[in-house]
């Protein structure tokens, strides 16, 4: 029997710039993880429409494409669907849980999760999944949860990554980083853990 899939969501406002920039890179970063799912959704999306012309070009400069995206709306099924929900900034964390309040577990800023991840060594990783006998990923997620507070971030601002919509190219290019930098994060600590 094959084990069900392990899902992640990203989630932005309009689901057009952060967010499919963040689903697509994460896609790329864990190409050879083809257990793991990643979608997005927006709190207030622009149903429907594809990614930015400018959010486009930032995923070609990174290596990848966000071709074929649709936006949609956030809502409790989506939210419920999925094993980790990575919000680009912590309003969006606050709606997702307000839209599913069981997120609360699941869901971090995408800079927050990456900082969490990195700080787990491997016998942190080894104490924290001890007698995890079957797939490591939701255990993982839990264990990040509850280590929540103990890395923060600098400035409370920093777990926000700025939204680049009519902003500009530099906006653009320094989302793109962040997110590139966050995404890798992720993927390190996916590759990591048994399914």
């Amino acid at each position: 029997m094959t084990a069900a899939p392990f899902r992640i969501l990203t989630v932005c406002t309009g689901n057009i710039c952060r967010s499919p920039y963040a689903e697509h890179a994460l896609r790329r970063a864990m190409r050879d993880q083809p257990e793991i799912e990643v979608v997005s959704a927006g709190t207030g999306a622009v149903i429907g429409a594809p990614a930015t012309p400018e959010t486009e070009a930032a995923a070609t400069r990174s290596g990848f494409t966000t071709e074929g995206h649709e936006a949609r709306q956030l809502d409790r099924a989506i939210a419920s669907d999925a094993d980790l929900i990575l919000a680009l900034t912590r309003d969006h964390r606050r709606d997702t849980v307000l839209t599913w309040p069981r997120a609360n577990r699941i869901a971090f800023t995408l800079t927050e999760f990456a900082r969490l991840a990195d700080s787990l060594d491997d016998a942190d990783l080894a104490d924290g999944l001890a007698g995890v006998d079957g797939p490591q990923r939701a255990p993982a997620v839990a264990l990040l949860s509850r280590r929540r507070g103990l890395v923060p971030a600098p400035s409370p601002s920093d777990d926000d990554i700025d939204d680049p919509y009519l902003q500009g190219d530099a906006v653009y290019e320094a989302m793109r980083l962040r997110v590139d930098a966050a995404t890798a994060s992720v993927a390190r600590l996916m590759g990591r853990l048994r399914g």
